[in-house]
């Protein structure tokens, strides 16, 4: 049985972008509400909006917490085909736990990182202290050996200026976790402490008998709150065993009051009546809520779950989880932790050391800068697929005076196409609207400035959403295979002719062909002129033969033809900071086409024998000479002479000579070898100049409406 190459060529994808067609690539912006502007404004911020291609917006509303302006927000957004990613920090008290508004952290007691104590053994993922080969003692904090684990009981926040603006966490209230196979022993098992560090002030001390655990060989809480002194230290945690029964210790979880009680479920009310003020009967719900801006560490991670599956639990839906930290550890504990339905990362590139284009150093800092960036998705993108969940990621649109400079219409292009090489599968611009602080001074600047009037970078933004809505089909179907910079082994592709200067993702699509996309990482409008790059295919990565394959450009529906042999090859042209998507598929057996395809000049296309090579009525690219029939354009060379190499319609019932497709044309210095092959049910079965080279000996032509057409040279 033959197999089937079906070429889906990029007009099949090239639509308007489509309402309810199915699943959407997310395109959404950070829209910070109207905190300036009346409600009255909501419907033409949103009309700008839905203007710019956007099909989700990401919003705290802010309208502070008057449901009914909400409800209008999410109906009006929701009537223009928008999705509404909601924000938690700006609605009512018990929403902010996903904040920076209280504070927990948990220790695992057999996480070295933590415990550096010899005392007891591993034992089911915990430290069990085992009676016949450790004498009583301190489980966790042995002194001979040194502290064993260390907490701030304090933290400072500061704002942009340096600024404290709050202190947290006098107030302490740590739960240990114990078990024991023996309950019914009436003496202490065990004494809990919490010290102050620097000096071993006992702060709290408790207690604990064996008649107190409710059942054998289950883990128990038990809780001592305490207050810690001023003048700002570490904490101390000790559990001294005393050596009666067996004692396991699994964690220690520290929190403020607050913290506490949120995982008391003394909030869970609250939050339930918060989540029906946006999931009411009246007001269409949103599509996914936002839990947490940023976190820095693990200690939100649990906090974070907890209303994760609250939400869930309340609504049916999962909340989007963002993370800004470089550390692949960090982002792996975070998903693990918190499971998302989305992982939603952010790395903001141009910072105010890259400087402006046209600068000094401008080319070396912008390159350093976009190493940083693809390093830093990079690790999402392993955290990711090992969770099993999409990645999303939040480009760049904005400046801040203190941090961040205002990328270029270019730059935001390329960050663009650089996280789609990753395979991500969701994209948010930071941020819409532009803000200004308390004295009206300009803050961060968005794509819009503060009277929303439109800025190149909105022109730019809307054209990058434009074409992923018209890509979405296809990007979603995809696999991440591979991304790397230049040469690769274990590639698709083999050389790049200039390869510092490119970025490029290998992908499988679910119908099993596969993709590359290729990206320009040079940003500099100057000139203009696009950069052409030669990409020479690997076969053997291709899983293909040594044959030609067809390379269709995604984004303008053009197909070409590569060189045949070990190193197929294809050229493209790339602007500043753009990328393209091709589908790559051998000449091999059977091939549909649903549209133009071209040899080019320099290329020679060799079909192996018995190759048949269909065209479906129409023209998907509606290009060539002829914009309603599919064509196959020669300007290179085409050895079609093996044997049994047959073209023709897909439809076999064709008996119009008409032509259900255009023909072969071969370009005045084309050439085309046919012998022995079969032509049907073309327009024209060859059309060639008196300066093309055609071998069509014991060629047959069969239901065409004209044999050969042979055109003058031309001038």
């Amino acid at each position: 049985m033959k197999a089937r190459t079906t070429l889906f060529l990029a007009a099949h994808f090239l639509l308007a972008h489509r309402v309810g067609h199915g699943q959407e690539f997310p395109v959404g912006a950070w829209f910070p509400g109207l905190f300036n502007n009346q409600a009255e404004h909501f419907a033409e911020r949103l009309d700008q909006v839905v203007e710019a291609n956007f099909n989700t917006i990401h919003s705290a509303l802010g309208v502070r917490n008057d449901p009914s302006v909400n409800g209008v927000f999410l109906d009006l957004a929701h009537q223009r085909g928008l999705k509404v990613l909601l924000y938690s920090w700006n609605v009512p008290p018990a929403w902010r736990t996903a904040s920076r508004t209280y504070w927990t952290k948990t220790v695992e007691a057999e996480h070295r990182r933590f415990f550096t104590h010899r005392v007891g053994t591993r034992d089911g993922g915990a430290l069990h202290a085992n009676t016949a080969d450790h004498t009583p003692g301190l489980l966790l904090d042995t002194p001979p050996e040194g502290p064993g684990v260390f907490l701030r009981y304090r933290e400072q926040k500061l704002n942009d200026r340096g600024q404290v603006v709050q202190n947290r966490v006098r107030h302490g209230i740590h739960v240990f976790r114990l078990k024991t196979d023996d309950n019914s022993i009436p003496e202490r098992i065990a004494t809990l402490r919490i010290l102050r560090h620097s000096d071993g002030t006992l702060l709290r001390t408790r207690d604990v008998r064996a008649l107190e655990f409710r059942e054998v060989d289950t883990y128990q809480d038990f809780l001592i709150r305490y207050s810690v002194p001023r003048g700002g230290d570490w904490v101390r945690y000790q559990v001294e065993w005393h050596g009666t029964g067996n004692l396991w210790v699994d964690r220690i979880r520290a929190h403020d009051s607050y913290g506490y009680r949120l995982f008391s479920g003394d909030f869970d009310a609250d939050i339930v009546n918060d989540l029906a003020a946006y999931d009411g009967v009246s007001v269409d719900p949103p599509w996914r809520f936002y839990m947490e801006d940023e976190p820095h560490w693990t200690e939100k991670d649990e906090s974070i779950a907890y209303l994760n599956d609250l939400i869930k639990a309340q609504t049916g839906k999962s909340g989007v989880a963002s993370f800004h930290q470089t550390r692949q550890d960090f982002m792996r504990h975070f998903v693990f932790n918190v499971f998302p339905s989305e992982f939603l990362v952010n790395f903001y590139t141009f910072g105010l050391y890259v400087p402006e284009p046209g600068q000094a150093g401008y080319a070396t800092r912008l390159q350093s800068a976009l190493d940083s960036y693809v390093t830093w998705y990079g690790r999402a993108r392993e955290v990711a697929g090992e969770a099993g969940i999409p990645l999303w990621a939040v480009i760049q649109a904005h400046s801040w005076p203190s941090g961040l400079r205002d990328p270029t219409p270019e730059e935001i292009r390329v960050q663009v196409n650089l996280v789609l090489a990753h395979g991500v599968t969701g994209i948010f611009y930071f941020m819409y609207s532009s803000h200004t602080d308390e004295g009206g001074r300009p803050d961060l600047q968005g794509l819009v400035d503060g009277n929303y009037r439109i800025t190149p970078k909105w022109r730019e933004v809307q054209a990058l959403n434009r074409m992923l809505g018209e890509l979405d089909e296809t990007l979603l179907q995809l696999t991440s295979d591979a991304v790397f910079r230049g040469d690769a082994p274990e590639s698709p592709v083999r050389r790049l002719s200039d390869p510092a200067d490119y970025h490029l993702g290998a992908f499988t699509h679910a119908d099993g062909a596969r993709y590359l996309m290729v990206v320009n990482r040079r940003c500099q409008p100057w000139p203009r002129r696009p950069r052409t790059v030669t990409v020479e295919l690997d076969a053997s990565e291709l899983n293909g033969p040594a044959w030609s394959y067809l390379a269709t450009d995604l984004h303008t529906g053009e197909t070409a033809a590569t060189s045949n042999g070990l190193s197929p090859y294809f050229t493209l042209s790339l602007g500043p900071g753009e990328g393209k998507l091709f589908r790559l598929e051998p000449w091999d057996d059977e091939v549909a086409l649903k549209g133009d395809v071209k040899v080019p000049a320099g290329v020679k296309l060799t079909l192996p024998a018995e190759t048949t090579v269909t065209f479906a009525p129409g023209d998907e690219t509606g290009g060539g000479k002829d914009d309603l029939r599919s064509e196959l354009i020669v300007e290179g060379a085409l050895d079609a002479g093996a044997g049994g190499i047959t073209f023709r319609s897909s439809d076999e019932a064709a008996a119009s000579s008409d032509g259900n497709w255009y023909g072969i044309r071969v370009a005045a210095a084309g050439n085309a070898d046919l012998s022995g092959a079969t032509i049907q049910d073309g327009l024209r079965c060859v059309e060639a100049y008196e300066t093309s080279t055609v071998d069509m000996t014991d060629a047959a032509m069969v239901n065409c409406g004209q044999g050969v057409e042979l055109l003058p040279a031309s001038p």
